[in-house]
């Protein structure tokens, strides 16, 4: 759709003053630019244009999508954000899911990799003590 000779061009202010142009885009790329034409004043050719601010509002566009970096997955193609794996899970660049790591490994939330866990150490067991029996005897179970 052509704009007008109203839409395209800013209209000139007197004594310096600021003026606001609205231009509405078309959906898809758009191109924007300006050019400035020099007045004569006074013998000396100015081009007597400041702008102060160009600021575009709507919906974000881009022309490509950015695949979610390994650790993270999107379940919807074409998603505006991405999801972080899971405990235990991970995932390769532009992953549409996260993967179980093998059971003899782990990863934390938004790993990109699995790690061997470690043995367990006299540190990871701890005592349970049960309560009298009727032959006041205690069991001692180790977890």
């Amino acid at each position: 759709m052509a704009q007008t000779d109203d839409q395209k061009w800013i209209k000139l202010t007197t004594n310096g003053e600021w003026d606001t142009h609205t231009v509405n885009l078309k959906s898809g790329t758009n191109i924007l630019y300006w050019r400035t034409t020099g007045i004569l004043v006074g013998g000396k050719m100015v081009k007597p244009v400041l702008l102060r601010n160009i600021q575009i509002e709507g919906v974000a566009y881009t022309s490509e999508c950015f695949p979610c970096r390994p650790g993270w997955f999107s379940s919807a193609p074409g998603s505006s954000s991405c999801q972080p794996c899971p405990r235990n899970t991970l995932s390769n660049k532009g992953a549409a899911s996260c993967t179980p790591c093998p059971d003899t490994q782990y990863s934390h939330e938004g790993w990109s990799q699995c790690k061997e866990r470690p043995p367990c150490s006299e540190k990871d067991y701890f005592q349970i003590h049960t309560a009298c029996d009727s032959e006041g005897k205690v069991s001692h179970t180790h977890i």
